[in-house]
């Protein structure tokens, strides 16, 4: 079966990385490019009879990221970052890095669409 691929930009104004305490800590105004894959439907029985094969989950795959804007976020309230190019790439580093590794408790927005 043709799996379904759709590749998206979705704009967020405030993406948020919080610390250990469950406070926010950097918040970034950012571009994610996302890749979103359908999964197949269960198949139980093929039309011979043999034994078909279960569902396979759909997928997002976070392919890039671009930062407009970051913030530091404190008790004092929020200050912007000054980006340089050296910043603004070692900032859109980590920020890939940590939603590959935390993408099943982001709810994007582009996915809800998606299905």
């Amino acid at each position: 079966m043709k799996k379904d691929i759709k590749i998206v930009e979705e704009h967020w104004d405030c993406f948020a990385i919080w610390n250990d305490n469950g406070d926010p800590t950097l918040e970034f105004d950012c571009v994610f490019e996302l890749q979103l894959i359908s999964g197949d439907p269960e198949v139980r029985y093929l039309s011979n009879g043999d034994p078909g094969y279960p569902a396979t989950a759909d997928e997002i795959e976070i392919l890039d990221v671009e930062i407009n804007s970051a913030s530091i976020v404190t008790a004092l309230g929020n200050s912007d970052c000054f980006l340089t190019d050296e910043s603004q790439k070692a900032f859109e580093t980590m920020l890939l890095n940590y939603v590959r590794e935390n993408n099943h408790s982001i709810e994007w927005k582009s996915w809800e669409d998606f299905r």
